[in-house]
C-alpha cells in the first residue's frame, strides 16, 4: 500500500510491519519516530484542524473517485463488460460501511442540514384542501392555511425547506437532483 500508512502517520511503512521502533518516513539519516514527528506530519499533511483536513482530503478523494469512475467507464467502452456499475456499487457499499463503522449518521445529518433548499409545490386550492383532509401533516409542513374566499381552481404555491437524504451515489448538493 504505497503511501498509505506514511500518508496517515508520517511513519516509515517498513517499520510498521517489523518489530522495533518506528522510523520516520524519508528521514535522512534514518531516525526513530516521535510524538513530535507525528504532530508535525499531522499539521503539514492533514491540516491544522479537522475542518482544514476535511476540506483538503475531500478534494483529493473527489479527484481519485473521478479517476476511478472514468477509468471504469473507459474499461467498459466497446466491450461486453461494464465495470462502472460494479465500481459505483462498491463505492456505495464502502460509504455505508464507513458511516456504520464510525457511527457518523448524526454528523452526516448535521452536514445535510446545511444543504437545505426550498422546494416549491404548486397545487390548486381544491387540491390543497384535499391534501389537508387526507394528509394533514404534509399540508401543515408546507404551511397550508385555507382561505375560504379562494375558489377551488385558483393556484397556490407553497414552499418548504428540505435537506437531501443521505444516500451514497445520489447527489446531495444544492441545486442538483439525484
Amino acid at each position: 500500500m504505497p503511501g498509505g500508512f506514511r500518508g496517515a502517520t508520517g511513519a516509515a511503512e517498513q517499520s510498521l510491519i517489523k518489530k522495533g521502533p518506528l522510523g520516520v518516513a524519508y528521514a535522512q539519516p534514518p531516525r526513530n519516530f516521535t510524538r513530535e514527528d507525528y504532530q508535525h506530519h499531522r499539521k503539514h499533511y492533514w491540516g491544522n484542524s479537522d475542518q482544514t483536513s476535511a476540506a483538503r482530503q475531500t478534494g483529493r478523494c473527489a479527484d481519485a473517485l473521478e479517476l476511478l469512475f472514468r477509468a471504469a467507464a473507459q474499461a467498459g467502452a466497446g466491450g461486453k463488460t461494464l465495470p462502472l456499475p460494479a465500481v459505483v456499487d462498491s463505492f456505495v457499499q464502502w460509504c455505508r460501511q464507513t458511516e456504520e463503522d464510525f457511527r457518523l449518521i448524526q454528523h452526516i445529518d448535521a452536514q445535510l442540514e446545511t444543504r437545505k433548499q426550498p422546494v416549491p409545490l404548486t397545487k390548486t386550492y381544491g387540491q390543497w384542501r384535499e391534501e389537508a383532509a387526507k394528509h394533514p401533516n404534509l399540508a401543515r409542513t408546507y404551511g397550508f392555511q385555507d382561505d375560504p374566499k379562494k375558489a377551488d381552481h385558483e393556484p397556490l404555491t407553497l414552499t418548504v425547506e428540505m435537506f437531501p437524504v443521505w444516500a451514497p451515489g445520489w447527489e446531495m448538493r444544492r441545486g442538483k437532483q439525484g
